[in-house]
C-alpha cells in the first residue's frame, strides 16, 4: 500500500512538472504570422459553421 502511494505521489509530481514546463514555453508570432493564423482560424469556423447548417 505504501508502495502504491509513493508511485501516486510521484508520477504527480512529475506530471506538475511536465505542465509547468508547457506554461513557460512563450510564442512569438511576428505581424504576418498573426494574420496567416487568425486568416486560418476565420477559414475553420465558417467551414464549420456552413456544414453545421446543413
Amino acid at each position: 500500500m505504501e508502495k502504491e502511494i509513493q508511485n501516486t505521489v510521484t508520477e504527480t509530481v512529475e506530471s506538475q512538472d511536465i505542465l509547468s514546463m508547457n506554461n513557460e514555453r512563450k510564442i512569438e508570432l511576428g505581424e504576418k504570422e498573426m494574420k496567416r493564423y487568425i486568416g486560418i482560424v476565420l477559414r475553420e469556423v465558417k467551414k464549420d459553421s456552413t456544414s453545421s447548417l446543413t
